[in-house]
């Protein structure tokens, strides 16, 4: 074990953190997990990611009417006292194991699947970096216990379709329904999308492509596959590149009026951050609908979430790009189109 923590935001504790024992760790409604980076070592740093997640749902501390569960998962320290970069294997077994209390009974009976659908429906990830590699291990071991107890490849599918992962500058994809975010100014993710893999997924592929181009400014979203959906942005802040802070996540913040905290965001950076908060919001209300309904809703689509989102950039999705994409596909010519907004801050 590397000594790791979960624990969950408190508002009425000292420092609106309670670290919880691993052995009471479970789903009980709408539950978001927050994932970190390398950097994760402390408590202050998970309970960073549970206040970000809920500023961008606007379920802030001074507006909080709902009663949702932040969790976060902190790296913590090894035997001599040193920080750990990462969650072990064992660490992220763990974890699995408890999350796969939520397809059985208290005695441990395997649950109906419609009862195991509606449990997985009530859990959202938000992730930053390395997060995301750690999450998509937690779900392998997720469907391992499922396959083990018997559970239906039928049910396995709908039950893992009904999580929703925010992950932002990930390492990794996540084999559940995601939104991932890409700065093309994030340096950390130009060079790892460089080395080996580097285009085993549309997104990748298009990544590299625009950042060898002279394509302007903007975002695009793209459907990688079934469960992926990824929005590359140009260039989040006004300033950019310097010191490669559009790895940071804080740039997705946003206040108790759900405006920017970001003083230098450019205006696609702020769509970005929008569209990061529907997502979360979008998973999360479903689970709450779901729990005071006796009808179960799953949660929209890939493509219904991506249709919501292009709404929401609007003119910031630039043309440029999107002709890019639909070059690569083989469905355009990669000219830009009429409602090119390329040059757009």
């Amino acid at each position: 074990m590397s000594g790791y923590e979960i624990g969950r935001r408190d508002t009425t504790k000292e420092n609106k953190w309670e670290s919880i024992d691993i052995n009471n760790f479970h789903i009980h409604g709408p539950t978001v997990i927050c994932f970190g980076g390398r950097g994760t070592i402390m408590p202050r740093h998970a309970n960073y990611l549970c206040r970000l997640a809920g500023s961008l749902m606007g379920n802030n501390d001074e507006k909080c009417s709902i009663d949702i569960d932040f969790w976060g998962v902190v790296h913590g320290r090894d035997e001599n006292g040193e920080p750990v970069s990462r969650l072990t294997v064992s660490d992220e077994r763990e974890i699995a194991e408890k999350l796969s209390t939520a397809l059985c009974t208290s005695g441990g009976h395997v649950l109906p699947d419609e009862d195991i659908i509606r449990n997985f429906n009530n859990i959202t990830f938000f992730t930053h970096c390395q997060g995301a590699s750690e999450l998509n291990d937690v779900i392998g071991f997720i469907r391992e216990n499922m396959i083990r107890l018997g559970i239906s490849p039928v049910c396995i599918a709908k039950a893992m379709g009904q999580m929703f992962a925010v992950n932002y500058a990930p390492l990794e994809f996540c084999d559940i329904p995601s939104l991932n975010i890409i700065s093309m100014k994030d340096r950390t993710l130009r060079e790892h999308f460089a080395g080996s893999g580097a285009d085993d997924t549309l997104s990748k592929k298009i990544f590299n492509i625009l950042n060898a181009s002279n394509a302007g400014q903007g975002n695009v979203i793209i459907k990688d596959d079934e469960n992926n959906a990824t929005l590359i942005c140009s260039n989040l802040t006004l300033d950019g590149e310097t010191e490669n802070i559009e790895h940071r996540i804080t740039f997705l913040d946003r206040d108790a009026e759900w405006d920017s905290s970001v003083f230098d965001i450019s205006r696609h950076g702020d769509h970005v951050s929008q569209i990061a908060g529907y997502a979360l919001a979008m998973s999360v209300a479903s689970g709450i609908k779901n729990s005071i309904s006796t009808t179960f809703s799953p949660k929209p689509t890939i493509d219904q979430f991506i249709s919501d989102a292009r709404d929401i950039m609007a003119d910031s999705e630039s043309g440029a790009f999107r002709a890019i994409v639909d070059s690569v596909r083989g469905t355009g010519s990669g000219n830009p189109t009429d409602d090119d907004t390329s040059g757009i801050v």
